[in-house]
């Protein structure tokens, strides 16, 4: 059985399942700080994620995959299932394997969560000492695993974009500063853009954070998204990994593709 709760991810306050106390908990924080989490199952090798409406009995035909992790950012999730704003979500977890004789395991109790859009800009607010764009051609500021190619996602920051295919590539953005430090991600669209895109977030060697972005979602594209802010003692950086795999596009079976285009790291007071 699989237990879910809200976690707020820096000072870990644990609120379990119960409404009343959500409701409460959710004004006090930052939105960039709120996760969903929920309790390991032993030989399980990922996560589903289910969400609906408060206005439906079913859940989105999509379903967010979670590999070795069992925590998952607000954010990530407003990303996947394109949650709208000033209204009431439902979620639940299932684990499963990778063994094809092994089935799902049952789905886990429901959390409710309000997505507020007054609450889900709270992030913006701060002042601001320096900011440094890094681009995907400063190549001094970045490490650059496997075969990228120039990408013809439209409206790009600079010059171009890049993306890849292949399983294990990555793309690492580093900072040149640490500190108090808002992240920021801009990718460009493409047909096959993957839904649910794994972004890690390093202090140093330390991960601290990570994200699942939907780089299909258009109005997020070609634009600055905020991941949050954080505390960094060491030189911060920001991963995007390629764990791909095909999927039914037009018909037949393709490979979705992962964009690397710039990140925007703001050092606040």
């Amino acid at each position: 059985m699989i237990r879910l709760i809200f976690c707020n991810s820096n000072k870990q306050i644990k609120i379990f399942f119960y409404v009343s106390v959500l409701l409460l908990f959710f004004t006090s924080i930052s939105f960039a700080e709120q996760s969903l989490y929920w309790n390991q199952v032993n030989h399980a090798d990922g996560y589903k994620i289910y969400c609906r409406p408060e206005s439906a009995n079913t859940y989105f035909t999509n379903q967010l995959n979670i590999s070795n992790n069992t925590r998952c950012s607000i954010m990530s999730l407003v990303s996947a299932f394109n949650l709208k704003p000033d209204r009431k979500y439902f979620f639940a977890v299932s684990a499963y394997s990778s063994n094809p004789n092994i089935i799902d395991s049952t789905q886990s109790n429901e959390i409710a969560y309000s997505y507020d859009s007054a609450n889900s800009n709270d992030n913006t607010n701060g002042d601001i000492l320096e900011t440094v764009v890094i681009d995907n051609l400063n190549n001094s500021s970045l490490i650059i695993k496997g075969n990228w190619k120039i990408s013809g996602g439209e409206n790009p920051y600079g010059e171009n974009s890049f993306y890849t295919t292949e399983p294990d590539d990555s793309f690492t953005f580093k900072s040149p500063f640490s500190g108090n430090i808002r992240i920021s991600l801009c990718w460009t669209y493409f047909y096959n853009r993957c839904l649910n895109v794994p972004v890690k977030i390093y202090d140093g060697r330390t991960l601290i954070d990570t994200f699942y972005i939907n780089q299909r979602e258009k109005k997020d594209c070609s634009q600055w998204n905020i991941l949050g802010d954080y505390t960094f003692g060491n030189t911060p950086r920001i991963v995007i990994t390629a764990e791909n795999h095909p999927e039914l596009l037009e018909g037949e079976f393709k490979y979705i593709s992962i964009c690397a285009d710039a990140a925007k790291f703001e050092r606040l007071y």
